[in-house]
């Protein structure tokens, strides 16, 4: 009976942690963290009479293997990877103006063996190219052939 209130906890529990994002006032974003949107806001964080950039992060550090995420023009972290680009006018505080918004996956902790499909970006380690394909306009890049890389995880 003792376990089945503990797994209950639990599965309640990590769904919050998971989905754990903050607003934050402008600042260096943590590390264990991701951008994915910002708002204008007069006045916020002590700035009277001027807007404020306000940004929702969201904690990647806990977030499984394979998971997806649509983040705002940011770097890249480590042990993820960029499967989808598309244009967004507006998004992430850019008012007039289209912004990249990125789709990145959770490949650190993935088996041996997965394969995916990627932007192009250098090769994460332990990962080796098997394939490639051209495509129209993927990737953010309207108008241009991009060369898609398949993936595949060896390390």
């Amino acid at each position: 009976m003792k376990n089945i209130f503990l797994l209950l906890f639990l599965f309640y529990l990590l769904p919050n942690v998971s989905a754990q994002t903050e607003e934050i006032c402008p600042q260096p974003t943590p590390r264990g963290w991701v951008i994915i949107s910002v708002r204008d806001c007069a006045g916020c964080c002590g700035n009277y009479g001027e807007i404020v950039k306000m940004r929702t992060i969201k904690k990647i550090s806990n977030l499984p293997p394979g998971e997806t995420l649509e983040i705002c023009p940011q770097p890249v972290p480590r042990g993820w990877v960029v499967i989808s680009v598309r244009d967004c006018a507006g998004c992430c505080g850019y008012a007039g103006q289209l912004v990249k918004m990125q789709t990145i996956k959770k490949i650190r902790g993935l088996p041996v063996g997965t394969t995916l499909e990627i932007c192009p970006q250098p090769i994460p380690d332990g990962w080796v190219e098997v394939s490639r394909r051209a495509c129209a306009g993927c990737c953010g890049k309207a108008g241009e052939l991009v060369d898609m890389l398949t993936i595949k995880k060896i390390d």
